[in-house]
């Protein structure tokens, strides 16, 4: 239904300290900036893998219920019932994962003290990394509204297959609408993913920056 979306990267040699102190270097309280941004993503990286599973099965469903006839009420009823069961459970995912980036983003606070230490010539360096990081969150609640805008047509149209008098027609219009949808929702995805990409390299520009002052 939707492209997996990458997660915030830690190398290796980023190191998940146990407090930031005052003696600790600009390089340190970025990684461990980015350490506990990495945690906080943790139940988005989850959310991620589980919503790919029940959407497949969902979509599984939807098609082999768009094969049934009227005269097969029972298990059209039966499935439609499924159906809105996996979509119920799929914006209960979705929420934990609005909350884990929620929580993550609030660490870009922790940026303007990693600025203030910093040299002069590399504060320009740190402050384009975490606009960057803000607009990929930007981007991950772009993705959440076109993801809810999708399932609220979804629900639209499972309702529809149980409806009396449905019209053929307009069924297949509200079809056209979810896969019109879907569409913005993989635009949405490779969006974010892209800027996960540009956090990622940018990261690897400003640690090298903050090593080279030290």
């Amino acid at each position: 239904m939707r492209k997996s979306v990458l997660g915030l990267f830690i190398g290796c040699t980023l190191f998940l300290l146990a407090g930031c102190s005052f003696d600790n270097s600009p390089e340190e309280m970025l990684a461990e900036t980015l350490s506990k941004m990495n945690e906080a993503e943790r139940d988005y990286r989850d959310a991620q893998t589980e919503l790919a599973e029940i959407e497949k099965s969902e979509q599984q469903l939807f098609h082999e219920t768009m094969k049934l006839s009227r005269e097969q009420d029972d298990e059209l009823q039966e499935n439609v019932a499924q159906l809105e069961e996996q979509q119920s459970k799929r914006l209960e995912i979705l929420e934990s994962e609005k909350k884990a980036m929620q929580q993550a983003r609030t660490l870009t606070d922790e940026f303007a003290a990693i600025t203030e230490n910093a040299e002069d010539s590399v504060k320009e360096d740190v402050e384009s990394l975490r606009q960057a990081i803000d607009g990929r969150y930007d981007r991950h609640d772009a993705f959440l509204t076109s993801y809810n805008e999708l399932t609220a047509l979804q629900k639209e149209l499972y309702e529809m297959l149980t409806a009396e008098g449905t019209d053929f027609k307009k069924l297949d219009e509200q079809v056209q609408s979810v896969n019109e949808q879907n569409e913005k929702v993989q635009s949405a995805v490779e969006s974010f993913n892209e800027s996960t990409r540009e956090v990622n390299e940018l990261r690897g520009t400003v640690e090298s920056r903050l090593q080279q002052t030290e």
